[in-house]
């Protein structure tokens, strides 16, 4: 079995893990990239495969390089996971005879805080932009204030249809969302009044200048993108917010507001609660923050601190000394 066809036959099985198309797009990218080490090292069977290659493979991706610079040492151990998972499964499923990751050092995939966070002055910037006296206008402002409600992902967002509401219970459903799991998801209450007046008199409109085609805001993804910038630029925002960062804010601001980490899992659909404490990182940050302004240790005028006096206490030794004698 040559690389190409080992390869071909991993991504036809994730594929069957539902998972979402954009991941399995990644691990053929992925793929890729091994299949031509694989040309140059000499490896025209995996049956031949050993721990060598995976090291040579190591320090071949160590090296690596795109157009934009050296690859990110997250994008390495990507590369590497995903050899490693090809090669565990073609020995589950006998197509080869040993699993050569057996010993290797595990991986482990460097955390970094959620990136392009919005504050709250930030939020009701982006939140003021849209113009309400239009349906394109009303619409965007429903979007937003969902996104930073409900912290759904943009391709969620634009599957929804008018069916999954439940506005009176103020819950949504999103169907197949990351990973192809289906999650209930509560909406806030200015969002839901958005989302109430947008079905009863801005969509009506909306329909009228556009096909319908069942979702509810009659967008895809890249629409929302164009959207979101747009209002970013008139918001003065700088270009690391995207849509996601709505998201990200959401589930920040839940957690400063005494959330438990496993109610704002359920609320993302993150099927590792390791991702949402990325976000435990940001508030802890601002607990430290937080408690060097404020904590009463902090806050004394009067210098508290004593240093050590070698010859006191060297004093105050020999006097017990003197006691006991």
């Amino acid at each position: 079995m040559t690389p190409a066809e080992a390869s071909a036959v991993y991504i036809e099985w994730r594929r069957g893990q539902h998972l979402a198309e954009n991941t399995v797009r990644a691990d053929e990218i992925v793929l890729r990239h091994w299949i031509r080490f694989c040309h140059h090292y000499g490896l025209g069977d995996v049956r031949e495969a050993d721990k060598a290659m995976l090291l040579a493979l190591a320090e071949r991706v160590r090296h690596g390089k795109s157009a934009r610079g050296p690859w990110s040492k997250n994008y390495q151990s990507k590369i590497l996971w995903t050899v490693r998972e090809l090669f565990r499964y073609l020995h589950e499923t006998e197509r080869v005879l040993s699993d050569i990751t057996l010993g290797l050092p595990q991986l482990h995939k460097a955390r970094h805080l959620p990136k392009s966070l919005m504050n709250r002055e930030q939020i009701a910037r982006l939140l003021h932009q849209p113009n309400l006296s239009t349906a394109e206008g009303f619409r965007d402002r429903c979007i937003f204030e969902l996104l930073y409600s409900s912290g759904l992902r943009g391709a969620e967002l634009c599957a929804l249809t008018p069916y999954d509401l439940d506005l009176p219970g103020r819950v949504l459903r999103v169907v197949q969302g990351k990973g192809r799991k289906d999650r209930q998801v509560p909406v806030g209450k200015v969002a839901a009044q958005f989302l109430s007046e947008y079905l009863r008199q801005v969509r009506p409109v909306l329909l009228k200048k556009k096909k319908a085609d069942g979702r509810l805001f009659l967008m895809g993804t890249n629409v929302l993108r164009q959207r979101f910038r747009k209002h970013r630029e008139a918001a003065h925002l700088g270009d690391i917010y995207t849509v996601h960062s709505l998201r990200h804010s959401c589930a920040t601001e839940m957690l400063r507001g005494g959330a438990s980490v496993r109610h704002v899992q359920e609320l993302l659909g993150h099927s590792s609660i390791d991702t949402t404490q990325d976000h435990t990182r940001v508030v802890i940050d601002d607990l430290q923050k937080t408690h060097s302004r404020t904590a009463p240790g902090n806050r004394r005028q009067e210098s508290a601190f004593i240093p050590f006096n070698r010859k006191t206490a060297a004093w105050r030794q020999d006097k017990k000394r003197r006691k006991k004698q």
